[in-house]
């Protein structure tokens, strides 16, 4: 278990204060992460690569799911293959 320490600089003083640590550093990167986000807004260049780049990602993904769809609905066109 964790033991609580009273005046120790080399670490946490309270078993949250690493809980702490670790919430303030998820909230810095997430201010980070939207400082970011903004300046890609910003730049009308950058937010076109930005949309570019997100649109050839979905096409990707949504391209096999389609092409399943249509391979399954060519499989059960066939006659042999419906069921009565």
């Amino acid at each position: 278990m964790t033991e609580i320490s009273e005046g120790d600089t080399g670490g946490p003083t309270e078993p949250l204060d690493e809980v702490r640590d670790a919430a303030s550093a998820v909230i810095s990167s997430l201010k980070r992460l939207l400082e970011a986000t903004e300046k890609v807004i910003a730049d009308p260049v950058a937010f076109d690569q930005a949309v570019a780049g997100g649109k050839g990602l979905l096409d990707a993904f949504t391209h096999g799911f389609v092409n399943e769809s249509r391979r399954t609905g060519a499989a059960a066109a066939d006659p042999a293959e419906q069921v009565d």
